[in-house]
This record gives structure tokens, sequence and C-alpha cells, in this order.
């Protein structure tokens, strides 16, 4: 199976529908590499699956998109900014008032003889343009959350494929000491031969005894790690006992390379810079909403009044508007003001990191790649040739136990040298991915050789 991780930085929209502008999945079936018996990594031992219990990255970004908690909120959050529009595009509330005087005096106003009543309808009439700044606030809110969950999302896919591919390293382990546990067992069996011809010492199938106990002992901490690989990926969306039992994918079709100036250029519009600039549009919302708070509002009353002295009844109206309001909102547009040049700030400060994380991770994933392919190319079939002329000597009694034993373990921790360098190679592809926002393997990579 080849496995191609790519991340493409998708629109929020495009999440949410997985479409192929998302992270490019690409899986191919290709057995040769499981049919050649000198091959870098043995095959999987055949068993019969079901299609539920195989999981694909695509599978688990789909189920991780559908279930995770933490993308949940966002849709809270965008339920509670549909209130705040609902509150921002209304006009300002009018009041009725009663006013009842000269009543309950003394003389001529005793009683309710002189009384005068007045009913009167009366509002704020906005001006300054503050109910457009308030939906103008109101709607950068709404772009900011979105930065924010398309950051989120990108980051939790990420840590999902970075899971998936601590699964498949996992997976690749067991079958590596799976095969070295059944390389024990055939030189305990070979060694038994030649302690019962007499040609070698019994202490030596003591050795091999022990060995194989070893063997057979690695193995079971890796089975119960990739469990534990296994229930980290599916507690991602929820699952606390997971439903799969195989990945598929291969660890080893690594892709190609890009260089750092061009990696950077798309690094600077990732989701997590795209959320400061969201930040500094809110700010400048804000900020306008601040200049129209300077605007004095104008209030109005209408009304009558009744007089029950003359029996008369007259229109009353009224105008009143505050005085030196643009002062009162000084404080309020120097704080804002600071926090956008804050905002300035910060986000160089991170374009300086977000620099020097890519170009780590660049230096690191070129020499786990290096690493793998001198593994793969000019160790590993060396000592798959040398084990099995050692293995012929020995059966031959032309080579000792030891040299024998010590080229088998060559070659294991060769091979398991090699997983960990793609796994490293694949992780680090995704770290900058998760950066760039695009995928760094961009085609279908062909299945490593063996």
């Amino acid at each position: 199976m080849t496995l191609a991780i790519p991340i493409r930085l998708p629109k929020l929209a495009s999440f949410l529908v997985f479409s192929k502008s998302m992270w490019v999945i690409l899986f191919m079936t290709n057995h040769a590499w499981a049919q050649d018996p000198n091959s870098v990594i043995a095959p999987l031992t055949p068993h019969s699956t079901s299609p539920a219990s195989i999981l694909t990255l695509s599978g688990a970004i789909k189920r991780t998109l559908a279930n995770n908690p933490q993308l949940a909120t966002y849709t809270f959050q965008q339920q509670a900014l549909d209130g705040e529009r609902t509150t921002a595009q209304l006009d300002p509330q009018s009041s009725i008032s009663i006013e009842i005087e000269n009543v309950l005096g003394t003389g001529e106003r005793s009683g309710v003889k002189g009384a005068e009543l007045t009913l009167a309808l009366s509002s704020v009439l906005e001006l300054g343009g503050k109910k457009d700044a308030r939906n103008a606030l109101i709607s950068q809110k709404r772009q900011l959350l979105a930065a924010q969950k398309q950051a989120q999302s990108l980051d939790l896919l990420a840590d999902v494929t970075r899971r998936y591919i601590d699964a498949l390293s996992s997976e690749q382990r067991v079958t590596v000491l799976k095969e070295a546990e059944a390389l024990a067992r055939y030189t305990l069996q070979a060694v038994k031969k030649r302690v019962a011809a007499g040609a070698t010492p019994e202490v030596e199938q003591f050795r091999a005894q022990s060995a194989l106990a070893k063997a057979r002992m690695r193995l079971l901490n890796a089975q119960r790690q990739r469990t534990a690989n296994h229930y980290a990926l599916s507690i991602l969306w929820g699952e606390t006992t997971p439903s799969f039992s195989t990945l598929t994918g291969n660890i080893f079709a690594l892709g190609s390379s890009q260089n750092f100036d061009s990696l950077y250029r798309q690094a600077v519009n990732n989701p997590a810079i795209e959320v400061f600039s969201a930040q500094e549009r809110l700010q400048q919302a804000h900020l306008r909403l601040a200049k129209t708070q300077a605007q004095s509002d104008l209030t109005w009353s209408v009304g009558v009044r009744y007089d029950n002295a003359s029996d008369d009844g007259a229109l009353v109206a009224g105008l009143s508007m505050p005085l030196f309001g643009a002062a009162r909102s000084l404080g309020e547009y120097q704080s804002i003001q600071a926090k956008r040049a804050q905002l300035d700030a910060e986000k160089s400060a991170a374009l300086l990191t977000l620099s020097n994380q890519l170009y780590q991770l660049v230096q690191a994933r070129e020499s786990a790649v290096l690493r793998v392919n001198t593994l793969n190319n000019d160790i590993i079939p060396p000592l798959n040739t040398a084990l099995k002329q050692v293995r012929q000597a020995y059966e031959e009694g032309r080579y000792s136990y030891l040299e024998w034993v010590t080229t088998r373990q060559e070659l294991i921790d060769a091979k398991a040298a090699m997983i960990s360098a793609a796994q490293d190679a694949l992780t680090l592809a995704a770290d900058i991915e998760q950066l760039t926002g695009n995928p760094l393997i961009s085609s279908t990579p062909s299945s490593a050789s063996h």
C-alpha cells in the first residue's frame, strides 16, 4: 500500500464539505514489495479484514471533522454572533412617559383642579452612522471567527495526520519485530541441530533461547504500543474503543521536497497569520464605531398636554443633544489605536518565528529523507546479503553463533531505524504543510523499492 500524506489549506467551506481542495489523500495498491523475500520490510501477515475495520487517512479526517468537540464550539460561537447581529440592527428603543403637574398643592393648586397632564413619546435619533458601524463590527467578528476556525481545523487535521503516521509506523514496527521473532526462532532450531550433532556447545542453545524470549517481549511491547496509537487516533473523533484494526498506507512513500523560499511564500498566508489580519480588521471596525460614538445623538420627544383648569390641550415637543461627546470617546479611541499597534508588532514577531520554524523543519525533513534513502539503498541491502551468507556459513560450521546473531541484529536495527526515519520525514512534512497550508506532496509517489 502506498500512502501520500499531503495537506492543503482549504477555505472554511471546503472543510465542511470535505472537497478535493482540502488535503489530497492518495492511496494505491502495490504488492511488489510484499512479494520480494529480500524486501526491507517483510509483508504483513495475511488475514481477513472486513472493510469496516480498515481505516484510511481520509476516513480519519472525515470522522474528526464530523465529531471533534473542538470544532463544535465554533457553531455555538457563530450562533452567539447571530444574536449580536440581531441586536446591532435594532433602532434605539422608544419610550412613553406620563407627567402630572400642579396637583395636591395649596390654594388654587389644591387637589387636581390645576392639574396638567402630559403624555409624550421619546426616542434617540442616532447620528454618525452608528448602526452601520455596529453591523460592520459584527461582520468583522464573524470573519475573525471563520479565520480562527480555519486555523483550528488545520491544526486539528495536522494532528490527525501525525497520529495516523504514528499508528502506521507502529504497525510497521510490529511487522519488523515479527520478522525478528521468526529469525530468532529459526536460529534456535539451527543451534539445536548443531548442539545435537555435537558441533557446538550447549551454551549457545541457552543463548538462542534467551534471544527468542527477548524477541517475543519486544514484539509484545510493540503490539501494545500499536494499540495505544490506535486509541490516540480514534479519540480525536470521540471513539474510546477503536472500530478499526488496520491502517492503509506506506510510510516509505516520501515524495519530493520544495525549497525554503517557495514554502515561506506560502506560509505567510497560512491561517495563523490570517487570524492576525482578521484581528486587525476587527480593531479597525472598533475604531470606526468609536468614531461614530464621538458624534452626539439627538434625543427627541413629542406629546400632548392637558390643562384641567382650563380644559384645554396642547402639543408639546422637545430636542436635546449632549455636549462635549467627542471628549468622552477619546480614551476608547486611544485604546483601540494602541491595540492595533500591538497587533502589528505581534504579527511581525509571528512571521519571524514562522520563518525560523519553517527553516528548521525543512532542514530536519531533508535529513530524515537522507537517512531513509541511505538505509534503503546503501545499508539494508548489503546486510540482507550478509545475513544469508553468515547463516549459511554458521550452518556449515564456518562462522560462530555470535557472528550470526550480530549480523541479524544489525539488519533488524537498520530496518527499525528506517521506520523511525520515515516516520520523522512524514511527521515533519505534516508540520510543514500545517505552516504553509499547501500539500508538500503534490502527486502520488511511487512505492518505495525495497
